[in-house]
């Protein structure tokens, strides 16, 4: 039986392979809207015939230290970018990696690579 510290690092290890897969060009990542109620928007894929869908969120915490990237003042809140990894059977989450290590730099590298950046910069820098 896994125990959590197995299963954590499993899944740290996962994260990081999707990151090396969409690096490397072996995921293909759609584009489509977030889940949650923004005009942002989230990434899917296929893999191993299930679908995933990556996005990033606010969400309004407790606010504990000073180190708040943004604050809210008077609250004792604060606002933190989260990312989010959920794995979906038949278009249901059924389950959620959310802030696991890596997850910001798959965002990063899913949302370079959907958006075909390198096609652009390319483009640009070939003309006279």
């Amino acid at each position: 039986m896994a125990t959590a510290t197995t299963s954590k690092d499993k899944a740290v290890q996962f994260i990081a392979k999707l990151l090396r897969l969409t690096q490397a060009g072996a995921i293909e990542w759609s584009v489509g809207p977030s889940p949650r109620d923004t005009d942002e928007i989230a990434f899917t894929a296929s893999i191993e015939e299930r679908m995933v869908r990556l996005y990033q969120f606010d969400e309004e915490v407790m606010a504990w230290d000073d180190a708040d990237i943004i604050f809210r003042p008077n609250t004792g809140k604060r606002i933190i970018r989260s990312t989010a990894l959920e794995v979906l059977t038949d278009g249901y989450v059924a389950y959620t990696f959310k802030n696991q290590a890596g997850l910001s730099d798959l965002y990063e590298s899913v949302a370079y690579a959907a958006s075909k950046v390198e096609d652009l910069m390319d483009a640009v820098l070939a003309k006279a």
